[in-house]
């Protein structure tokens, strides 16, 4: 049965520690409660995708952890029942495990294998979200801060206010859906409980294209004045609630910038056409996302999600006394170009249009002849289809809580 499906609907600054909520008090099942059950697994399907985001190539690197919580209750106590990583080399000598296939639970202080056993009676309720993130050395406490926290008692989860710009981290922070499955029914089809994975952020990359004969070179490319959030994510019903918060807390002036120590004296040139295609650079701001100067690939820089009226400015461009244009400040795009040697500065609107959580937007700026307009393309992240099986034997009995 399918367990899991990650949608990519698409990152540390400062280091802390997880702060937990207070933990239940009462475990009311024992070992002869308890029955067997097959085995936590995660499945990962390869396809490529940008780097900085988390993709189905990405996914299962040896060290990648998901937290997993499962809250058991007969209707009148609740107990924490599982609270574990999940991860893709961990061995198990179980049968139902495949290597590079399965992700079997973790202690999170010892990293010993840790298995559970179904209980008889009662409900199970399942949730969680990715915890670290191997490839960038990196887990979700020490990317957030000290207020990234679990109250085990509302089932919220706090999200401090967090800045993403510059080289900020490229943290793709993942929470789950709520599966809860009541032992009334019997164990689950091959002890199989479905999850899916959505992203808290948006995603945003910037290029331009070339549809004139002219030598256009980009001097300096900025985009300024976007407002980073905080969040919270609710647990507690049956499915989980996000709700984002405006701390009137603003990027200190450049969310991204590309110039003079990314581009050469000359400027950035465009490379010679593909066969049907303009000119192209792919990634206007490369030296912020790949580590390296290739900015013919598409990077995408993590961003929270914002509305319309954030980004899209109501004013208009006016002139000056010897009628050239003066572009608003509440413009947040910023670049500076030349023309076959003549230098120009723009500032560009974002179009009314909002950043949602789970997509990527893509921004064209094209330079055509006496013209230059912004394009946008807006694509949902790509999901990934998983399987995770919750395997559970007698050799473990439930630690009292």
């Amino acid at each position: 049965m399918r367990f899991l499906q990650l949608h990519r609907t698409y990152a540390a600054c400062l280091l802390a520690a997880l702060a937990l909520g207070a933990s239940c008090t009462k475990t009311v099942y024992d070992e002869g409660q308890q029955t067997q059950s097959p085995a936590i697994s995660l499945s990962v399907t390869e396809a490529a995708q940008t780097r900085a985001l988390v993709d189905p190539s990405n996914f299962g690197t040896a060290g990648n952890r998901i937290q997993v919580y499962d809250f058991w209750t007969d209707g009148i106590t609740e107990s924490k029942y599982i609270d574990a990583y999940a991860g893709p080399e961990v061995s198990s000598d179980s049968p139902q495990h495949v290597t590079g296939t399965t992700w079997p639970f973790v202690n999170k202080t010892t990293g010993a294998l840790e298995t559970y056993n179904w209980t008889n009676t009662g409900v199970h309720k399942f949730f969680g979200w990715y915890a670290k993130d191997a490839q960038l050395s990196a887990t979700a406490d020490a990317f957030f801060g000290s207020g990234f926290s679990f109250n085990e008692s509302s089932k919220v989860l706090s999200i401090p206010a967090k800045d993403l710009s510059g080289d900020c981290l490229q943290y793709d922070f993942l929470y789950s859906s709520i599966s809860s499955h009541d032992m009334a029914a019997g164990i689950p089809q091959n002890g199989h409980v479905n999850l899916s994975f959505s992203h808290l952020f948006s995603a945003v990359s910037f290029g331009a294209k070339k549809q004139t004969s002219s030598d256009v070179r980009i001097l300096e490319f900025s985009v300024d004045n976007i407002p980073y959030r905080s969040a919270t994510i609710s647990f507690s019903g049956t499915e989980p609630s996000v709700s984002y918060q405006d701390n009137g807390s603003w990027s200190s002036t450049t969310f991204k910038k590309a110039g003079a120590e990314t581009y050469t004296a000359a400027g950035l040139e465009f490379p010679t056409a593909v066969a049907g295609q303009d000119p192209q650079i792919n990634d206007l701001l490369f030296n912020y996302q790949s580590g390296t100067k290739n900015y013919q690939q598409q990077n995408f820089s993590l961003t929270w999600p914002l509305g319309k009226d954030v980004l899209h400015s109501s004013e208009s461009v006016t002139e000056d006394g010897e009628a050239n244009p003066v572009y608003p400040a509440s413009y947040k795009m910023y670049i500076k170009y030349s023309v076959d040697g003549v230098i120009f500065e723009k500032r560009l609107n974002f179009p009314e249009q909002e950043w949602e959580a789970g997509k990527k937007y893509h921004y064209w700026i094209v330079f055509a002849d006496k013209m230059v307009q912004l394009k946008c393309v807006v694509n949902p992240w790509d999901y990934v289809e998983q399987e995770i099986d919750f395997f559970f034997d007698r050799r473990k009995r439930m630690s009292r809580i």
